[in-house]
């Protein structure tokens, strides 16, 4: 197991320069920035054990304008096999060949189920498709055997990206392009799938919306049980389609207007 931790700040546009170079010289392992309310929601990943004091004093210093709205520790699971030894796994009857590495994805995480669980309802044929979070690569790589036309992932992590194009290429899984962050995303989707926390769904909910094609779907995973009627919130003008649930976890599929 590996332990994270998520800094999320709120800041003007004009700070995003200085912010970003801060940032990186701490130095911060993933960054990513959405629009909110006129400002910028800024996530920042750091290993769980960095000094977030030294950090926010430092941020704070160079931008006094700066919100520091908190911080949330995740756990990735490390893989249960070496990483020089890709293993076959089935989701939804496709088989995917994988090679371990620092993220969620091998298909064993209920939150993974799930998502593909609502995918494999509907027909991807030729669809345009964004996987936020992707991990390993493991619902993007589905996608594709699925039928969806063009598949960029979003990761933010460098390790798990790294693994993420391993995996593309040990599948054979052309058509995808990977992103290091949601603004390198272009254009907009069919559907798109977020399988993350639910804190940080509810920050990028208005940045998901706004890269959704009119009437498109959006599937979300990652969701605690007590968490579901606030992520609803963020994801107000969308239609629920279809919810499942395992164990304590929740996942939603949306329609868009």
């Amino acid at each position: 197991m590996r332990d994270y931790c998520i800094v999320r700040l709120n800041l003007t546009s004009d700070l995003e320069g200085e912010v970003r170079s801060q940032l990186y010289r701490h130095p911060c392992l993933g960054l990513e920035f959405s629009p909110e309310a006129g400002r910028l929601a800024a996530r920042a990943y750091f290993d769980a054990d960095y000094p977030l004091a030294e950090l926010r004093r430092d941020l704070e210093r160079h931008a006094p304008a700066l919100r520091w709205e908190g911080e949330t520790r995740i756990r990735l699971p490390a893989s249960g096999h070496s990483a020089g030894e890709p293993v076959r796994v089935a989701l939804l009857g496709r088989e995917i060949l994988l090679r371990g590495g620092p993220a969620f994805g091998s298909g064993a995480h209920p939150t993974t189920r799930l998502a593909a669980a609502l995918l494999g309802e509907i027909d991807l044929r030729g669809v345009s498709f964004l996987d936020l979070g992707a991990g390993t690569g493991i619902l993007s790589i589905l996608a594709r055997k699925l039928g969806a036309a063009a598949v960029t992932a979003v990761e933010i992590l460098p390790e798990a990206r790294e693994n993420a194009a391993e995996n593309f290429r040990l599948n054979g899984a052309g058509g995808i392009t990977l992103a290091a962050e949601l603004g390198e995303a272009e254009g907009s989707y069919d559907l798109i799938v977020a399988n993350i926390l639910s804190p940080t769904l509810i920050a990028l909910g208005d940045a998901i919306l706004a890269r959704l094609k009119p009437g498109g779907r959006i599937v979300l995973s990652g969701i605690l049980s007590g968490e579901l009627a606030e992520v609803l919130r963020a994801f107000r003008p969308c239609a629920l389609e279809r919810r499942l649930e395992e164990a304590e976890w929740r996942a939603l599929r949306l329609r868009g207007r």
